[in-house]
């Protein structure tokens, strides 16, 4: 699969889910070197790059620089299946994006998939712009999900950095419903012009909002 340049003057290996400031040669290699059995058989952590599209447009994304791409369900299926069939029996699967919550269908295949594996232990993590449905939101903690969910502050602070007022709005109810919950999840924040001498104001703001 060839590789893809972007605005930025980086290379993105949608096989691989790789970025790269330097044109790589092996690209064509990588799943099968990922594969391996000598390179896979301690590993504990799998980051799926479900799509590359986003439902906002953040001013300091990389996202922005891409077209859209998507991992095919069966790609991460058989990958997994062969973490598996190797002997891992602990694995962190995080979903990212993008925004992964745009293939809500995808998270549940994969979540139904390794439901039926019952003799390893999976741990799912998800990165999330916050702006999500609500009942798709229910799911994630019903399941268990590690949220990690990106906030830059007080909505007033954020500049036109991330979206429209009503998209801020979504993100803050999203935390609120995590913090009532007792879901496991955490706030990440990027620091930018716009909130770099409000951050003590972002911290007492997310913690009105619940978040310890």
């Amino acid at each position: 699969m060839k590789m893809h340049m972007t605005n930025k003057g980086f290379y993105f290996y949608p096989l691989s889910g790789l970025i790269s400031k330097y044109e790589l040669s092996f690209e064509q290699n990588i799943l099968e070197r990922a594969i391996e059995p000598n390179s896979t058989k301690f590993i504990k952590g799998v980051i799926l790059i479900s799509n590359t599209t986003c439902n906002l447009s953040c001013k300091y994304c990389y996202s922005r620089s891409f077209n859209n791409k998507i991992m095919p369900i069966g790609l991460a299926t058989n990958y997994l299946n062969h973490l598996i069939l190797l002997g891992n029996r602990n694995l962190v699967i995080n979903f990212f994006g993008g925004e992964p919550t745009l293939r809500v269908q995808f998270i549940k295949q994969i979540v139904s998939f390794l439901s039926k594996k019952t003799d390893i232990n999976i741990y799912f993590r998800i990165n999330t712009n916050g702006t999500l449905d609500y009942s798709f939101l229910d799911w994630l903690i019903r399941n268990k999900f590690n949220v990690i969910i990106s906030s830059d502050g007080k909505p007033e602070y954020d500049g036109g950095n991330r979206g429209t007022k009503e998209d801020l709005l979504k993100v803050e109810r999203s935390i609120i419903t995590l913090s009532k919950s007792d879901a496991l999840f955490r706030v990440r924040c990027t620091v930018s012009k716009n909130n770099i001498n409000k951050l003590h104001e972002a911290v007492d703001y997310w913690k009105e909002l619940g978040v310890k």
